[in-house]
């Protein structure tokens, strides 16, 4: 009886040894394909990077190269902040802003805000608000050269708000 207990005993033994290995070897497996999974999707996850990358730098190069990003009415800016001042921002802030308006005053602004440059108010008969427009350059933009209530187009990066009017920073006149 006791060499078959001993022989049970190994019988048992290697039986246990045989699971042992085959649940070793499913995990591994396991792993094998997660990690298999994991790469594919870190590869695709990263071409997708790439292709999104060069999107944006083509949308940069494109951006850049133009001139202006919106061109609208000082009427319809201004009421877009008059009735929704978050979904304006969305939509202009930080965006070269080409416009045509009337011009309501001409001031050389020595505030430490607008860095002494000329500022120029525009405005027309059924806004709500006027734009205020700054020209960091002061006189060698041309804008000395205009009077209150001449029309002229402009080009500048919305920025934030100065009281109820828009402001935009960097501006050029458009000829």
């Amino acid at each position: 009886m006791k060499k078959e207990n001993k022989a049970n005993y190994f019988g048992e033994i290697i039986a246990l040894l045989f699971c042992t290995l085959a649940i070793i070897l499913v995990i591994y497996v396991g792993i094998k394909i997660y990690q298999s999974d994991k790469n594919k999707k870190s590869q695709s996850n990263q071409n997708n990077e790439i292709q999104q990358e060069t999107k944006v730098e083509n949308n940069v190069e494109s951006q850049s190269n133009k001139e202006f990003d919106i061109e609208d009415s000082l009427e319809n800016i201004t009421n877009e902040y008059y009735l929704n001042e978050a979904r304006a921002n969305i939509k202009y802030f930080n965006k070269k802003i080409k416009i045509t308006s009337l011009i309501q005053s001409i001031d050389v602004d020595s505030s430490v805000l607008f860095n002494m440059g000329v500022t120029v108010h525009l405005y027309e008969n059924n806004a709500k608000y006027s734009i205020i427009c700054n020209f960091k350059d002061g006189d060698s933009t041309g804008i000395t050269k205009y009077n209150k209530g001449d029309k002229i187009t402009i080009i500048g990066t919305m920025d934030t708000r100065i009281g109820n009017s828009p402001y935009m920073k960097s501006c050029h006149i458009v000829k």
